[in-house]
């Protein structure tokens, strides 16, 4: 009963890339705990990871309607629309993703290929600077 754990397992699940084993955890405490808004975002990245991006989908509209302010769904959701080539739908993501959680290094960089796809150049390259000042290695 300590739902916690399941988070933890399936967290570190998909940090080994083995996101078949994290939406196990994920679904397992989402059956105990039906609102939990950061397994169904966490669940969503499984479906992301598993190409299923109708499902992923799902789940990030789910958990952003139980709990609006969740940055992980906000860019995943960003990344689908992104991979759909629907780059204004993906650039509001991204930046709503930045306002919730100003440190969210990899929304900074999503959003700088959003910008770069939609031919902002410098915009991108601004984002990218955000997103090496935050600590996270960008090529």
């Amino acid at each position: 009963d300590f739902l916690r754990a399941y988070f933890a397992r399936g967290a570190a699940y998909l940090h080994l890339n083995r996101p078949a084993d994290a939406f196990a955890d994920y679904t397992e405490l989402l059956r105990r705990n039906p609102r939990s808004a950061n397994a169904l975002a966490q669940r969503g990245i499984c479906h992301s990871r598993l190409h299923d991006e109708n499902a992923a989908l799902a789940d990030f509209n789910q958990a952003l309607e139980i709990r609006p302010n969740i940055p992980g769904a906000l860019n995943g959701r960003g990344l689908i629309f992104f991979h759909r080539k629907q780059y204004q739908r993906a650039l509001h993501e991204f930046t709503e993703a930045i306002r919730v959680s100003p440190d969210f290094s990899f929304a900074y960089v999503n959003r700088a290929h959003t910008e770069e796809a939609m031919g902002n150049q410098a915009a991108a390259e601004a984002d990218l600077k955000k997103a090496k000042d935050l600590g996270l290695a960008v090529k």
